[in-house]
């Protein structure tokens, strides 16, 4: 079964907001909900800054909360309202997505277009930021990078079909793919980006949805097949994954 997503919510947002007011063992909290201020019960992501502005992507748009208010944003060229994939910069700069094929990011308070790609893509494609600021999206077509000053790299051009892309530690980047699994992207001793599937594996993650997770030094991928709804939690170490759990259908609540 799948947690609603304005259930989801409410659970980070209590854990975020109860530290602020706890007393010994009695911690204060409220919930937030469209009867009191959330712009909409439909919560696609959170995401929280670096200043502590806790930023939600809904239904309804792009949301900043600062413990009392909600302040939206948006911008004239959207195609669709609706805001997904909230991402923070290495200089705390907040990116998000739309369904529509649109990135944006926000400067000086405003909400603007980076980049425009539904003419290259028909959903909002899977993107992260690295260390460095580079900005990489998965397309049909490749793996598009654009670094800080606005160069566009074209990689691995008609090889992989993204679900997920995260970045590493050492400047690599791991790749969810639906045909090929698990695969790792890193630069040789030329300075040509390589493209590595990894091995070990699971069958299962063949054709499912699957998200890349970083937590320190130690990478997580959880994948659940479309049609069984089972789900694999996989730990990655550098080109070698090992399942650790697995979870069949309607063993989670």
């Amino acid at each position: 079964n799948h947690l609603h997503p304005i259930k989801i919510f409410a659970a980070v947002l209590l854990m975020v907001l109860c530290g602020h007011s706890a007393y010994a063992q009695h911690p204060y909290f409220y919930t937030l909900h469209d009867d009191n201020g959330l712009p909409s019960n439909e919560v696609y992501q959170l995401q929280q800054d670096g200043f502590g502005y806790m930023w939600i992507g809904c239904n309804a748009g792009l949301y900043r909360y600062d413990g009392y208010k909600f302040q939206g944003y948006n911008n004239t060229k959207q195609n669709s309202i609706a805001i997904s994939g909230l991402k923070v910069s290495p200089t705390q700069q907040m990116y998000c997505q739309n369904f529509g094929g649109q990135i944006f990011y926000i400067k000086n308070d405003s909400l603007l277009l980076f980049m425009d790609l539904k003419e290259r893509t028909r959903a909002h494609p899977p993107y992260t930021i690295d260390k460095q600021g580079n900005i990489w999206i998965g397309l049909p077509e490749g793996i598009l990078k654009r670094d800080i000053n606005g160069k566009e790299e074209l990689l691995f051009k008609g090889q992989l079909y993204i679900n997920d892309i995260k970045p590493y530690d050492d400047g690599s980047i791991y790749v969810s793919d639906i045909a090929k699994g698990l695969v790792h992207i890193y630069k040789d001793n030329s300075g040509t980006y390589q493209c590595k599937k990894i091995a070990g594996v699971p069958e299962a993650f063949t054709n499912s949805r699957t998200t890349i997770e970083t937590k320190g030094d130690h990478i997580y991928a959880l994948s659940t097949t479309n049609a069984e709804r089972n789900y694999f939690v996989t730990s990655i170490q550098r080109d070698t994954a090992r399942l650790i759990k697995y979870m069949p259908k309607n063993s989670i609540a």
